[in-house]
């Protein structure tokens, strides 16, 4: 029998204009989406203009263009959607040699790809959009046929650069930490990945939920995805999949909160997925799996692995906005 609370919160979604329904057996047959959802993208990782943070972005491509060649080109080429963002590279920076020797990838970029910008947060983009290629483990990168490391200043020899912390919060996260998305609220909302210090014993889900439901630091110009009165019954692990049991007021803050449904459940996979040993991950609420009907959404709790886009350069802008901005 549904308690009084629960009874209140579904009255809400309703009059909102969603539906809920509790999932019995197997999950449902998947929604069908509009083909120009379904179309192929690739990751690059493009920088905010204020305050400067990385974000991915997934760009939307035709079938047979989703190599790590396309990438750097979306890269070089710069953000073609959204206010906030910024090219990390200098305009008309090319891309004049691109290889692979195994999970090793090389790159060659033409004399003033680096000019006037942050070379640091250049090559940090570089190598977090490569390396979201599962095939790619680490890049040698060189301007001008000059090797530079990862600040983007001359090195002797060739520099294996892998896969960077994105926007450490600290110095201490350089070196590794959690990976937590937030969002940005700007003209165009964004989830933020930031890494976390922590110890390597809390680098698991619970404490990881933990610290999502903490938020970002102050000043850091991000805001919480999960509201500060949604609460946690539970977290466990079994076969790589992460299970999270929130209580009823995730429900709320999938419709009446600045963190929409898909926002928290992108942030919440993508914050899960990242951590080791972790493939997928699975939301409750009150220890139950809910199907959440809205006018631009679906949220099928079964198992997710990682969104495949954690900002989707058309989506975001076409239907991830907050309903009551």
């Amino acid at each position: 029998m549904l308690r009084r609370p629960q009874l209140a919160v579904i009255a809400t979604l309703l009059l909102a204009g969603a539906v809920l329904r509790p999932v019995v057996g197997l999950a449902p047959e998947p929604i069908a989406v509009a083909p120009q959802y379904a179309r192929p993208a690739v990751t690059v990782y493009h920088a905010l203009r204020e305050p400067g943070y990385l974000v991915p972005v997934a760009h939307r491509m035709t079938a047979g263009r989703t190599s790590p060649e396309t990438a750097l080109a979306e890269l070089l080429a710069g953000p073609q959607a959204g206010p906030d963002l910024a090219p990390v590279f200098a305009p008309g920076a090319e891309l004049t040699r691109f290889e692979r020797s195994g999970d090793r990838a090389s790159v060659e970029l033409a004399a003033g790809a680096l000019e006037g910008t942050d070379p640091a947060r250049a090559i940090d983009a570089l190598v977090l959009t490569l390396t979201e290629f599962p095939e790619i483990s680490s890049v040698n990168v060189s301007v001008d046929d000059v090797v530079v490391d990862a600040e983007g200043v001359p090195a002797d020899g060739r520099v294996a650069l892998t896969r960077p912390a994105p926007n450490p919060e600290t110095p201490e996260a350089v070196a590794g930490g959690t990976e937590l998305y937030f969002v940005y609220p700007g003209a165009d909302r964004y989830l933020v990945p930031v890494t976390r210090a922590t110890a390597a014993d809390e680098r698991e889900p619970g404490a990881a939920m933990e610290a999502l439901l903490a938020g970002p630091r102050e000043g850091s110009g991000l805001e919480p995805v999960l509201p500060d009165d949604v609460g946690i019954h539970s977290t466990r692990v079994e076969d790589g999949l992460a299970t999270v049991d929130f209580d009823s007021h995730l429900v709320y803050a999938y419709r009446l909160s600045k963190a929409n449904a898909m926002f928290v459940r992108r942030a919440v996979m993508a914050t899960l997925t990242g951590l080791p040993g972790i493939d997928a991950g699975l939301i409750e609420i009150d220890g139950s799996r809910l199907l959440l009907y809205t006018c631009v959404n679906v949220t099928q709790e079964f198992p997710q692995a990682r969104p495949w886009a954690i900002n989707d350069e058309f989506y975001l802008t076409a239907l991830d906005r907050d309903p009551a901005a």
